[in-house]
């Protein structure tokens, strides 16, 4: 009976300990991919997801404006892709999302990495073609 009361003991504490462990919740789920069509000027979308990948094709000066989920924890990753469709160049301007006003080249994709600490912040672009 003695062996059975330390082996009951032995695993009350082997699973308080377990459950002190910090888990990893990232990410939390598969990747958000939206399309989305340009408005009046602008695009707009709402990131629910840590890892995010928007599309939309601009055929003016645009604003993108973001939305940011309640969710979303820091170390959240956004990709935006914009295609400036025809010419003359687009100008690009952000709301919600911490970014310079950007000239895009008329006829041409550019992809904006941004990632979120208290807000999106940009840390890459990169033109495709």
């Amino acid at each position: 009976m003695r062996k059975i009361t330390i082996l009951a003991v032995i695993l009350l504490m082997i699973a308080g300990a377990a459950q002190t462990q910090a888990q990893i919740q990232y990410p939390w789920g598969a990747a958000e991919v939206q399309s989305v069509t340009a408005t009046n000027d602008s695009v707009q979308f709402t990131v629910s997801n840590q890892v995010s990948y928007v599309y939309s094709t601009i055929d003016s000066n645009t604003v993108v404006k973001a939305t940011v989920g309640s969710e979303i924890r820091n170390g959240a990753i956004l990709y935006v892709e914009l295609a400036a469709s025809g010419v003359p160049n687009r100008t690009v301007t952000f709301s919600g999302l911490l970014a310079p006003s950007t000239t895009f080249t008329a006829a041409k994709t550019r992809i904006l990495t941004f990632v979120y600490r208290s807000g999106y912040k940009l840390v890459s672009t990169a033109q495709i073609n």
